[in-house]
């Protein structure tokens, strides 16, 4: 499947800038390249190794931090740390992290999380409390999650963003 999206991209015309020396957003080329293509095609790209058939059951293993591939829209996430107090089927604690801002800088945030697993009326879903004020201010659907080989810990989440699904993977620093 991978081959094949690459393969695909390659045959697009890819938008010129107006001057070399203009440099573009690091996501505008596969913005613009991607616009029409379905959305699972999307998904492989943005999201890589995601498998969205195994659903979300649990969120067992999620503690830790992970960190965005690529550049954050303006109130996305870049890296976020998660302290659980449950973690199986929902997870529920605090968080920190760093979020884009409106002048394309990271910003740092923090509050409490909550997330649901599979819910037959509106899928899986991360909410973030910014502020710890009981509402949720960010909320993102967890469009699938990888696992360690061992499946204790999560490895990847892919969420839905503004423009297109991105990426965290967990660090181990």
């Amino acid at each position: 499947m991978t081959h094949r999206l690459f393969a695909l991209l390659l045959l697009l015309p890819v938008p010129a800038c107006a001057e070399l020396d203009e440099p573009l957003a690091d996501d505008t080329v596969a913005d613009e390249l991607l616009a029409d293509v379905d959305w699972e095609t999307q998904l492989a790209f943005y999201c890589p190794g995601i498998d969205r058939a195994a659903g979300v059951p649990t969120y067992r293993g999620l503690a830790g931090t992970y960190v965005r591939l690529g550049l954050p829209a303006e109130d996305e996430p870049y890296r976020l740390a998660f302290a659980t107090v449950v973690d199986d089927p929902e997870a529920v604690g605090t968080f920190a992290g760093l979020r884009g801002t409106a002048s394309g800088t990271l910003g740092p945030y923090a509050g409490a999380f909550r997330a649901i697993p599979d819910n037959p009326a509106i899928g899986p879903a991360l909410g973030l409390d910014v502020g710890g004020d009981g509402r949720y201010d960010a909320t993102h659907f967890v469009l699938g999650l990888r696992r360690s080989l061992s499946g204790a810990t999560i490895t990847r989440i892919c969420l839905s963003g503004d423009e297109h699904p991105f990426l965290l993977v967990r660090t181990y620093f």
